[in-house]
């Protein structure tokens, strides 16, 4: 178990211990997985140190307090972080999810991680579909819209 994860869990047994009320306190979260670069895909857990909250989070990068495609939970929330995987984004070769505790009326900072699979980076094919595969011409090379934007 990681130390980041045993303190969390000695935090929340303090409070439990000395009865403190933490009912009406800002949430913070917690993900079990630091961002970054994967070869294989993983459980992922986010929690909050506030028993009760609810996880708001979306897979596709949108803002999960204004943006429409987020998803709820009551907190822990399990994920499988897998670039195949289409439940709330499209199949790309990285999963940015982007999270928020919501207790009572107090609300998290959104944060965000990245988790990117290289080797689908690498291997992903030059149109995919639903996404813009426009090129343009400039002389005698091709380059994608989003390059010149």
């Amino acid at each position: 178990m990681k130390t980041n994860t045993v303190c969390f869990f000695l935090f929340l047994l303090f409070f439990q211990i000395h009865g403190i009320d933490r009912s009406h306190a800002q949430p913070s979260l917690e993900f079990s997985n630091e961002r970054g670069f994967y070869q294989t895909s993983f459980e992922l857990i986010i929690q909050t140190d506030v028993p009760g909250s609810t996880i708001r989070y979306s897979l596709d990068g949108s803002n999960p307090l204004t943006g429409d495609n987020y998803l709820t939970s009551v907190a822990p929330v399990n994920l499988t972080i897998h670039p195949y995987l289409t439940e709330g984004r499209a199949i790309t070769p990285g999963v940015i999810v982007r999270a928020c505790a919501i207790n009572n009326s107090d609300t998290s900072e959104v944060e965000t991680h990245s988790y990117i699979f290289l080797q689908d980076v690498l291997h992903q094919p030059a149109t995919i579909p639903g996404y813009p595969n426009n090129t343009y011409s400039v002389g005698n090379d091709n380059f994608a819209d989003h390059v010149l934007a």
